[in-house]
């Protein structure tokens, strides 16, 4: 099997490294680091955003109860967290990895600095990000498509529980129909919230192809290798 994509970002919900009751699924996340080795051994070069919102969401919190932005904050230290359960796997795994965060631990977690990416990357280690983008009011979409165009990656894999981007909520609507493919005009025309608007707009830009798929085991070897499955969101 050969790889259609070889420098990929990976966008990773907190749920997604979750169970039903939101704690960090070690068992689950065992099966994507083991396909990951694999794929990384073929000669894939990735690099991994998570969320925090199996932990904390800052923007769950009711309006008024603190501080919005502290409340950002809580939400960006919560990626740290999964970061380096999702970091410790790999360890154990034997994946070459570095977590790397706009919220840097002194010790532990190095800043997410363009010299460090590089430097990782030469070094064939995934790189695990963390800490969202650092400032508050951006989201781990946006997030995604910052350090996919500072590391110099060529596609953004955006990970969800559904098969792609649907007209409508697939949950709620059993009538909804899933696109093969969206231009980034017509995601934010249409509304559709697979990511937000911001995301879309500096992907837009940036000329950042996006492939919406559902997490589950072996689809990201099949995205990787260009089955074509899930939704592309481009130019």
């Amino acid at each position: 099997m050969e790889l259609k994509y070889t420098k990929v970002l990976l966008k990773l919900s907190g749920m997604a490294v979750a169970n039903d009751q939101k704690d960090f699924d070690f068992s689950k996340v065992e099966k994507l680091v083991k396909e990951i080795k694999e794929l990384q051994n073929m000669g894939l070069q990735l690099a991994i955003v998570i969320g925090g919102g199996n932990i904390m969401r800052g923007r769950s919190i009711k309006k008024g109860e603190i501080d919005v932005d502290r409340a950002d904050y809580m939400g960006m230290l919560a990626t740290n967290i999964n970061s380096l359960a999702l970091g410790g796997i790999m360890d154990k795994l034997g994946v070459a990895n570095q977590v790397l965060s706009a919220w840097p631990m002194k010790g532990l977690v190095p800043e997410a600095s363009k010299d460090n990416m590089k430097k990782c990357l030469k070094e064939n280690k995934v790189i695990i990000f963390g800490g969202g983008t650092g400032l508050p009011g951006r989201s781990t979409d946006t997030t995604s498509t910052l350090r996919a165009k500072e590391a110099g990656m060529d596609i953004i894999l955006k990970s969800t529980d559904v098969a792609g981007v649907y007209d409508s909520d697939p949950h709620e609507n059993p009538d909804a129909k899933m696109y093969d493919s969206l231009t980034y005009d017509m995601a934010i025309e249409k509304k559709l919230k697979v990511m937000d608007e911001l995301a879309f707009n500096m992907a837009k830009e940036e000329d950042m192809k996006i492939i919406v798929f559902e997490m589950k085991e072996g689809n990201l070897t099949k995205v990787v290798s260009g089955e074509k499955i899930g939704t592309i969101v481009s130019n």
